[in-house]
């Protein structure tokens, strides 16, 4: 399995029915999705010079979205942030498997979070941008 598709499989099985709110392909979000839901945005790896094996630098961009009619969305996002760190990037440094898909993460860390704001007449849009950092070796 190619990497891009091992690491956003895995945040899937990870997360999907475990997050409070409903996950996403950002390339497939479906017309009139409700808020809150996340996505599994933009990807980057890099692949690492070493001699033996194959070891990469990968980043996934996680994007919470809420949207309503009252500025509740920061509060909602954060929480819905708070369950997804706790899986992606848990206090106990245990990584997410993906061992399955030919792959195993050997370390991961949150590398950036930025927030964004929207309003339009009466109705608020807010986002929450994390970015997390991975070391992935092919098995």
């Amino acid at each position: 399995m190619e990497l891009s598709e091992a690491i956003r499989t895995g945040y899937f099985d990870y997360l999907q029915g475990v997050v409070s709110a409903p996950g996403y392909d950002a390339y497939a979000l479906p017309e009139n999705t409700p808020y809150p839901y996340w996505l599994v945005s933009s990807q980057t790896e890099v692949q690492r010079e070493v001699t033996d094996g194959k070891v990469y630098d990968a980043t996934v961009l996680i994007d919470i979205v809420t949207g309503s009619m009252d500025p509740i969305g920061r509060d909602q996002a954060e929480g819905i942030a708070d369950e997804i760190e706790a899986i992606i990037n848990p206090d106990n440094g245990n990584d997410i498997d993906i061992s399955a898909y030919g792959y195993v993460i050997g370390d991961t860390n949150r590398e950036q979070g930025f927030d964004s704001f929207a309003r339009s007449g009466s109705f608020y849009i807010f986002r929450k941008l994390i970015r997390y950092r991975h070391i992935i070796y092919k098995i």
